[in-house]
């Protein structure tokens, strides 16, 4: 279980359109984020733009992580 919430600061924002793994919505420029639950640390700090995201990108599912 992952809960998100989310508290805007101001009213400077942008709108973020639908694409995989994002829900489309008004996105608060400034804002204060909460994230609880069971989840891989990797899944908020990595940024590798090869072999970051097993349930979108297909290649290296076993050494996304910590394949041995």
């Amino acid at each position: 279980m992952l809960v998100l919430q989310t508290w805007g600061q101001g009213d400077s924002g942008e709108f973020v359109a639908s694409g995989q793994n994002q829900v489309p919505g008004y996105l608060f420029a400034s804002r204060i984020t909460l994230t609880a639950g069971k989840f891989s640390l990797v899944d908020l700090f990595d940024d590798n733009a090869y072999s970051h995201d097993a349930r979108t990108q297909f290649m290296n599912w076993a050494l996304m992580d910590n394949g041995a």
